[in-house]
């Protein structure tokens, strides 16, 4: 999942999944990542395709906490903790992806003047997480009325569950 998001959050127009074995493509298919690039569909084609702007200006902390990056061969290579952000080009909404379901610090203030919902994607099934810890397939804020635009001070978001390996989420402000 996390090569999918980081590509798409960081500007390419889609990703593909299949393992490294040209001759198992068929079944490939039925790998859970491959259900997993579903939920990355369902969620970026929510909005406009021209709108993504990358931008990791709005991360407060843009940590990676292994060396491993690029290394697929690593033992680490699923213990990567990096943050990484999109947004509308008008700067109307934000989404922000944790590969480890650790904070995100944001930098309201680079956003559009105004108020905004924040909102928790799960890229594991697809579902949204509501301020109350319940998972559906329909948006409810785990916070709502959040300031932004000038003037807005920093704020950190903490993702549902523990951190660690596929504790992955998208924090959505709109």
């Amino acid at each position: 999942r996390l090569q999918g998001y980081w590509s798409v959050f960081y500007g390419s127009c889609g990703t593909t999944y299949s393992s490294f074995f040209w001759d198992n493509i068929p079944g490939d298919f039925d790998l859970p990542g491959a259900w997993d690039m579903q939920h990355l569909k369902d969620l970026i084609l929510s909005r406009p395709m021209r709108d993504y702007v990358p931008d990791q200006s709005l991360i407060t902390s843009d940590t990676m906490g292994s060396d491993d990056v690029g290394n697929y061969n690593s033992p680490n290579w699923g213990a990567v903790d990096r943050r990484v952000a999109t947004r509308a080009a008008n700067k109307a909404w934000a989404m922000f992806y944790t590969t480890q379901g650790k904070a995100i610090g944001v930098r309201r203030s680079r956003l559009a003047d105004g108020a905004m919902s924040a909102y928790w994607y799960n890229p594991r099934n697809g579902l949204w997480n509501d301020d109350m810890g319940s998972e559906s397939s329909s948006k409810n804020a785990a916070q709502a009325g959040i300031a932004t635009g000038s003037g807005a001070s920093d704020m950190t978001f903490d993702p549902p569950g523990d951190t660690g390996p596929d504790n992955d989420w998208v924090l959505v402000l709109e």
